[in-house]
């Protein structure tokens, strides 16, 4: 196990969770705040980033978000207009920004 990255690390009982992750990674900058709404999973433990550089916020509705990054279980209908925007999006999630 010590061989493996820190994302195979946390997650070796799910590669979806840690591929999740590394979408996440990828289209929020480190260090980022993250608005969030799901079910429970792992998922969340593993979005707080390495040595929790992130700060996660969960709302119940992106109505919530006074502005920044919003991850969202692809379950849920986000509507995009000028103040929200879609990012990027995988087969579990959707990676939205609300502007202020």
């Amino acid at each position: 196990i010590l061989t493996l990255n820190y994302l195979e690390q946390l997650f070796t009982g799910s590669k979806v969770i840690g591929i999740d992750i590394a979408f996440v990674d990828e289209h929020i900058p480190a260090g980022t705040p993250i608005y969030f709404t799901s079910e429970r999973s792992s998922m969340e433990y593993g979005l707080f980033g390495r040595n929790k550089t992130r700060d996660i916020f969960p709302v119940d509705h992106i109505d919530e978000v006074p502005s920044g990054y919003y991850l969202a279980s692809r379950k849920i209908v986000v509507a995009t207009s000028e103040k929200v925007q879609m990012i990027a999006k995988n087969e579990n999630y959707a990676i939205y920004y609300v502007n202020p």
